[in-house]
């Protein structure tokens, strides 16, 4: 296929669940598990998963590898204020240009608002329930995409 990207897509996200607490792995044993390299791993090691002990072969304790995973996945999540949206171009929380947002509410009852990212101009989204619509702070202005002179696509 001509002009399509046929290599494998990372995965950043490693299930901990799959980890025993109480059993060692080795390094194969972690790669099969998540089916990862073992470059991968030795990766791991050097962001500060923890061995056993300096002895061949390489062994992990499953909580070490358990914990490392849940702290690795914890790392990356932001928690937004009220008055931000999270914007995926910059990956952080921004605040919407001129406080500007739209509500949108999807055919199924779901509500989300729209606004537009103050650094890059990209269109952020965040999910909203219909109780805490009058939890949005008072900062924020409801538009209308005709009353804005943003770019919402």
């Amino acid at each position: 296929m001509h002009g399509v990207d046929m290599t494998p897509r990372r995965r950043r996200n490693y299930n901990p669940q799959l980890v025993s607490s109480t059993r060692s792995y080795s390094t194969e044993e972690v790669c099969d598990l998540f089916e990862v390299h073992p470059n991968t791993i030795r990766n791991w090691r050097d962001k500060g998963l923890q061995v056993i002990d300096d002895r061949q072969p390489i062994l992990f304790h499953g909580s070490d590898l358990k914990q490392f995973l849940k702290n690795m996945r914890s790392g990356r999540k932001h928690t937004c204020a009220p008055d931000e949206l999270f914007c995926f171009k910059c990956r952080l929380p921004q605040k919407p240009k001129n406080n500007e947002f739209i509500l949108v509410q999807s055919p199924g009852g779901q509500r989300r608002i729209r606004g537009v990212c103050n650094h890059c101009g990209t269109v952020m989204n965040r999910a909203v329930s219909s109780k805490n619509i009058d939890k949005l702070p008072a900062s924020f202005c409801i538009v209308t995409p005709q009353q804005s002179n943003l770019k919402w696509e």
